[in-house]
C-alpha cells in the first residue's frame, strides 16, 4: 500500500487510489507554502516553464495548506520554514502525524537555524537555503520525485553541526549529573553568580579547593566555560542542582 496514494474525490465519498510512484516519477504534482508572495510567484512561475511539473496551488496559511493536502493529490510540498507562528514547522508536524506519502523540501531563509534538527526529526526529503539558485530547486525536485533526498552542501553542513552539537549536549549533560556532591554544590554556587570566595566561605573549604573543584568539573564536562554549563542546565531544566 505505501506505492499508492490516497486522494478524495470532490464529487463524491469515496476515495481515489493513484499509483503514487507513476505519478512521482513522471508529472510531480507540487504545493507551494510561503506567506512571501514574490517568492512564491518567482517558484511557481519557474516550475510552470518547466517540463514535467505541475504546480496545484501556492498557500499562505497552514489552513489552506492542510484543505489542499487533504482534497487534492500532491507529491512534494515546497516549505517555507519562517512562517509566523511556525507555521512551516506546524505543517511538518501535521504530514508526521497523518503519515502522508507527501515528500517535503524545506526552504530556509537563513544558514543556520536551529530548526534544523526538527526538520531531520520529522523525515523531510530535502533542504535548500534561499540563497541557492532555481537550477538547484529543480535538480532537488528531480531526485525528491525519485525518492531520494536532496540536501544542499550548505544543509549538510548545518545538519553534521547540529548533530554535533546536540551529541556533545547530551554528553554533557550526563557527565553534570554523574559529578561528585561536592562538584555539583560547587557548579550551582558558580551558576548562581557566586566569586570562588565567596563559595569558599559559603561551604567552608579554601579557595584553592574551589579553584581545583572548578577546574574538574570543566574536565569532566567538556565545557567550553561555566556559561556554557548554564545554558546547558537551564535548556536541560537540571533543577536538582537548585536543591543541593
Amino acid at each position: 500500500m505505501s506505492n499508492f496514494r490516497l486522494a478524495k474525490l470532490n464529487d463524491s465519498k469515496s476515495l481515489l487510489i493513484i499509483p503514487y510512484c507513476y505519478r512521482s516519477m513522471n508529472s510531480p504534482h507540487i504545493l507551494i507554502l510561503d506567506d512571501r508572495p514574490i517568492i512564491a510567484d518567482l517558484i511557481q512561475n519557474f516550475l510552470q516553464g518547466e517540463v514535467g511539473y505541475k504546480v496545484v496551488a501556492s498557500v499562505s496559511t497552514l489552513a489552506q495548506a492542510q484543505e489542499r493536502l487533504r482534497n487534492q493529490v500532491v507529491d512534494i510540498v515546497i516549505v517555507d520554514m519562517l512562517f509566523n507562528n511556525n507555521t512551516g514547522l506546524l505543517l511538518l508536524k501535521w504530514l508526521h502525524q497523518k503519515q502522508l506519502q507527501t515528500k517535503i523540501l524545506v526552504l530556509a531563509r537563513l544558514v543556520g537555524n536551529s530548526y534544523v534538527s526538527d526538520v531531520v526529526r520529522y523525515g523531510v526529503s530535502g533542504l535548500l537555503y534561499e540563497n541557492t539558485l532555481l537550477t538547484e530547486l529543480k535538480s532537488a525536485l528531480i531526485q525528491i520525485a525519485r525518492g531520494e533526498t536532496y540536501f544542499s552542501t550548505a544543509a549538510t553542513k548545518t545538519i553534521v553541526t547540529s548533530v554535533k552539537a546536540n551529541y556533545r549536549e547530551e554528553s554533557a549533560v550526563k557527565s553534570i549529573n554523574s559529578l561528585t556532591a561536592r562538584e555539583k554544590e560547587v557548579l550551582s554556587l558558580v551558576v548562581d553568580g557566586s566569586t570562588n570566595a565567596e563559595i569558599a566561605d559559603e561551604i567552608s573549604i579554601s579557595i584553592r579547593t574551589v579553584e581545583n573543584h572548578r577546574a574538574n568539573i570543566l574536565r569532566k564536562t567538556g565545557g567550553k566555560n561555566f556559561f556554557h554549563l548554564a545554558k546547558i542546565i537551564c535548556q536541560n531544566r537540571l533543577l536538582e542542582f537548585n536543591e543541593i
